[in-house]
């Protein structure tokens, strides 16, 4: 479904190359079936010698077949961590989630947490742990290498024991935390609205299927 459609994407096709800096570029072109071919997507990977990666990626869906609604619920890329990431430090808004509606209350800085604490458990299940603005964040924990996440405009983020297909589909009581780590490096989610008792989520929160987004952030090990 849409709601998760990258899961079901494929590669269409992949191109090595180099950059105007001698750096390898690995450039791949999403395919998401003959019901969502409408769907455009192509990341491009930049790779440097101290190993870290750069991850570009655009996208549009103007093609995409119209539904109710005609917009993304997010747009981004998950990653998931083996088991013993487990701290979170980012410089952005804080100091407790935030969402592209609901920010106005946030004060950015560098803040220290855990992908346990990051997680809410809202009654109905949902979308939880989002950071907004956010410039790095970096998850650390055992013996594992920490990673950080760079990016020269600011960025969304969770970092949770949750994929973000099973916060919205299950209760709290029914969940149980993972021990890997569920990263995710969005351009944006929408806003939440109210409307279960109010309007709609406003436009300006909104992300249509008919506009390009594109973003970047760079991958880092560190110690």
């Amino acid at each position: 479904s849409l709601r998760d459609l990258g899961s079901s994407s494929t590669a269409k096709t992949i191109t090595v190359g180099q950059d105007a800096n001698g750096l390898t570029t690995i450039t791949v072109e999403l395919a998401f079936g003959t019901t969502y071919s409408g769907m455009q997507q192509t990341m491009t990977y930049t790779i440097e010698n101290s190993g870290a990666v750069t991850v570009s990626t655009t996208l549009n869906g103007s093609g995409l077949p119209n539904d109710s609604y005609n917009r993304f619920l997010r747009v981004g890329t998950d990653m998931i961590l083996p088991a013993g990431f487990e701290n979170v430090q980012w410089y952005g808004n804080g100091p407790v989630e935030s969402m592209l509606d609901r920010k106005t209350f946030a004060r950015v800085g560098v803040y220290n947490s855990t992908a346990n604490k990051l997680y809410y458990p809202y009654m109905n299940g949902g979308d939880t742990g989002t950071l907004t603005d956010v410039n790095w964040i970096t998850v650390s924990g055992g013996k594992q290498t920490a990673l950080a996440i760079a990016a020269s405009t600011p960025i969304e983020a969770q970092a949770l024991h949750y994929s973000a297909s099973e916060l919205s589909k299950d209760h709290p009581y029914k969940m149980f935390p993972s021990e890997k780590l569920y990263l995710s490096v969005n351009y944006a989610s929408q806003g939440t609205g109210s409307a279960t008792c109010g309007p709609d989520v406003l436009s300006q929160y909104t992300l249509p299927y008919n506009k390009t987004y594109s973003y970047s952030y760079t991958i880092l090990p560190i110690t």
